[in-house]
């Protein structure tokens, strides 16, 4: 399971970092399928664990504007769109960016790798990405696949 989402995790990653480097609807179909994965896998961490003494390393401000004017580039047209935040409140639909969905599913995914790579223990590092999965990213990641099927759809 821990394996899974790790590996999972890290393709997400990778195709996010490719996002110069391919063609848009080859790139935004790689999205969708490595998301896809993402999500599949963290529904299935276990919530259980302890957060890590250990400092994880952030992403910086910079960083993330750079990443995220990179992405907004790629997703072009199609980095706006309206998002249900809440399904049981009709006055809960918000306008939402693609690229910022991406940009911090993201920054919490890396951040766990790095964590992982300087030797935090995996169980740790679980129980940390379950977290910012459950409070955080699974909003924008439910969002961000609507938008990425849209994308594709209209292509």
């Amino acid at each position: 399971m821990a394996e899974d989402f790790a590996t999972a995790a890290a393709r997400f990653c990778s195709v996010i970092e490719q996002a110069g480097g391919l063609a848009r609807e080859r790139w935004l179909a790689e999205v969708e399928r490595a998301l896809s994965d993402v999500y599949a896998s963290a529904v299935r961490l276990p919530g259980v664990g302890s957060i890590s003494d250990r400092p994880m390393a952030h992403m910086s401000s910079d960083e993330w504007s750079e990443l995220y004017a990179a992405l907004g580039s790629k997703t072009g047209n199609d980095d706006r769109y309206w998002h249900v935040v809440d399904p049981s409140d009709q006055s809960s639909v918000v306008s939402s960016s693609l690229a910022d969905d991406l940009a911090e599913i993201y920054r919490s995914l890396r951040e766990g790798l790095e964590a992982m790579r300087s030797g935090v223990a995996p169980d740790e590092v679980m129980f940390e990405w379950r977290t910012s999965f459950d409070v955080h990213w699974a909003t924008h990641a439910v969002g961000a696949m609507g938008a990425l099927r849209a994308a594709l759809k209209n292509l």
